[in-house]
C-alpha cells in the first residue's frame, strides 16, 4: 500500500466518525474546491517584471548557493 493509500484510508476513517454537521459541510466545501483546476495565476506587469529580472539573472550565472548565503549572513549577525 503506498504512503498515498495509507493517507487517502486515514482520512476516510476520520470522515467516518465525523457526526457534527458543520464539519462535513465544511469538508465538503473544501474538497468541492479542490476538485475545480487551478487557474492561472494573474501578475500584475512589476510581478512580470521581477520574475523576468530574477530570469535573467539566473541565467547570467548572478547566483548565490544557499550555504554561501547563510555563512554571509552569520557573519553579518556576528558584526552587529
Amino acid at each position: 500500500m503506498t504512503t498515498e493509500d495509507k493517507l487517502r484510508n486515514r482520512v476516510i476513517d476520520k470522515l467516518l466518525a465525523i457526526s457534527n454537521q458543520d464539519v462535513l459541510k465544511a469538508i465538503d466545501t473544501l474538497l468541492s474546491n479542490s476538485d475545480k483546476k487551478d487557474s492561472d495565476v494573474q501578475l500584475t506587469e512589476y510581478q512580470h517584471l521581477m520574475l523576468t529580472h530574477a530570469i535573467q539573472e539566473v541565467e547570467s550565472g548572478k547566483i548565490i548557493e544557499q550555504s554561501k548565503m547563510d555563512e554571509e549572513d552569520l557573519k553579518w549577525l556576528d558584526e552587529q
